[in-house]
């Protein structure tokens, strides 16, 4: 069960933003690098069949998925959430939270006083530095989404989430690679593969131009999930 909610997780959220976003790379190889390299390179092509062509197209799409993954919580993530610190889930239980009512607040203080035996609401006025809060709810948060690592429905809408944060990430290259190929065909006098590049780079520049919103909105509805997850788990325990 747990190998196929990881496996899903890497299909929807990793694989397949990658795919999306390497487009732009693979128009700008074929008509950009392959006609310079092709003599060159011909031998090596005959014997990557060696290798198998399934390998090396393997390793490449890896390669890609890292670094679309890396530049999605560098940048991205880490920029407007501060990787745990400001996520929607750090939010939802701080005191002065907007993103969440204080009755529900409340009720979530009390089932993880209950459940993990950690009065959260005692433990936060005790900080006088608010980055500490947030370290210590980051930090309960983490061990709250280990009990949840099996829920089918959380793991939709962190897929959800995932799949736009790299996509979001991958768009980044897809824009750089765009803009390459309208350089290339504007020198070359090439209408086609100008207007192909003009395309990519609107299509791929959006994403960024709304990462913040699409990032922050999936986030928070992630966070809903979230803890009524939580406390869904925890009614049908005690049933």
């Amino acid at each position: 069960m747990e190998n196929t909610m990881k496996n899903n997780y890497y299909l929807y959220a990793r694989l397949f933003p990658t795919i999306l976003t390497a487009i732009p790379m693979i128009v700008f190889y074929a008509n950009v690098i392959h006609p310079i390299v092709e003599k060159n390179l011909s031998v090596v092509w005959e014997y990557l069949p060696m290798l198998t062509d399934i390998s090396v197209n393997a390793a490449f799409i890896f390669l890609l998925v890292m670094v679309n993954r890396y530049l999605s919580k560098v940048i991205f993530q880490k920029c407007y959430f501060e990787d745990e610190l400001k996520m929607p889930t750090t939010e939802w239980l701080l005191p002065n939270s907007t993103i969440c009512d204080k009755s529900t607040r409340n009720r979530i203080y009390q089932l993880i006083q209950k459940d993990l035996n950690i009065d959260l609401r005692k433990d936060l006025k005790s900080f006088l530095n608010e980055n500490d809060k947030r370290k210590h709810v980051a930090q309960v948060v983490g061990i709250i989404r280990n009990g949840l690592r099996d829920n089918t429905m959380l793991l939709q809408h962190n897929i959800e989430y995932g799949f736009f944060r790299n996509l979001i990430g991958g768009s980044v290259l897809a824009v750089l690679f765009s803009i390459g190929i309208i350089v290339v065909s504007t020198c070359d006098n090439d209408n086609g593969l100008l207007w192909t590049g003009i395309v990519m780079l609107v299509f791929y520049i959006l994403p960024i131009v709304l990462s913040k919103r699409i990032i922050r909105a999936h986030g928070e509805n992630y966070a809903s999930v979230f803890f009524k997850e939580y406390e869904s788990s925890k009614k049908s325990q005690t049933l």
